[in-house]
């Protein structure tokens, strides 16, 4: 289905832009499941930090800084 997002996601009430990001976003990450997509995830420095000191399989409420996910991704874009 690459390219090609289910017709229930509003894809089409997004602009050309938008719906490209989506379409990039399924294209890359579509094949994962909840569980890999998580695992990566919880290996950004922003989710790093927030648990600081907890084992892995830790619960936590801890909140993750808006502007802590803001700067770790912002740098991919300038490696980019």
């Amino acid at each position: 289905m690459a390219g090609h997002p289910p017709s229930d996601w509003g894809c089409s009430k997004l602009d050309e832009v938008a719906r490209a990001v989506v379409i990039e976003v399924q294209d890359v990450y579509g094949t994962y499941s909840a569980r890999a997509l998580e695992d990566m995830t919880h290996q950004d420095k922003p989710w790093v930090d927030a648990r600081a000191g907890l084992d892995p399989s830790s619960h936590s409420r801890q909140e993750i800084p808006k502007e802590n996910i803001r700067d770790h991704y912002r740098s991919f874009l300038a490696d980019g």
